[in-house]
């Protein structure tokens, strides 16, 4: 084993981030966007929508 746990670990992020930017995906984000926004039953203030979005890209970010 000459590859350290440290690039297959990058390799495995990179792979997860490139993920989202497929065009598989992509066009599915705003049906997530606006389920999860009338899920949430605030009737869609935007403060609230806008929290929620920061803190789900935090979210991805930090993972």
């Amino acid at each position: 084993m000459t590859d350290p746990l440290g690039g297959r670990l990058v390799f495995a992020a990179g792979a997860g981030l490139a993920t989202f930017l497929s065009p598989c995906a992509l066009p599915l984000v705003p049906g997530y966007v606006g389920y999860y926004v009338t899920a949430a039953g605030d009737d869609g203030r935007a403060a609230g929508v806008a929290v929620r979005g920061v803190a789900a890209g935090v979210g991805v970010l930090l993972t």
